[in-house]
């Protein structure tokens, strides 16, 4: 599952602080302990994980689209 994962975050086309950001939680660091080590605030990185959990969701429906060869929902 995690190979998986890494994949889709490879190819989710994130940006350098959504990468980041995403890298940090992965090693288990919080928003509030990434905020605090960068000097940035906590809503910052909460936007930034929104955005890159939004990317990594529309590359899975992208690739379970090209792989079915059908539509896959956004709901």
């Amino acid at each position: 599952m995690y190979a998986d994962l890494d994949r889709l975050i490879s190819h989710a086309d994130l940006s350098p602080l959504e990468s980041k950001t995403v890298e940090f939680l992965m090693y288990g660091y919080s928003i509030k302990d990434i905020a605090e080590n960068f000097g940035k605030s906590r809503q910052l990185y909460e936007i930034l994980l929104k955005r890159a959990v939004k990317k990594i969701v529309r590359e899975n429906n992208a690739e379970w689209e090209a792989y079915t060869g059908g539509r896959i929902d956004d709901d």
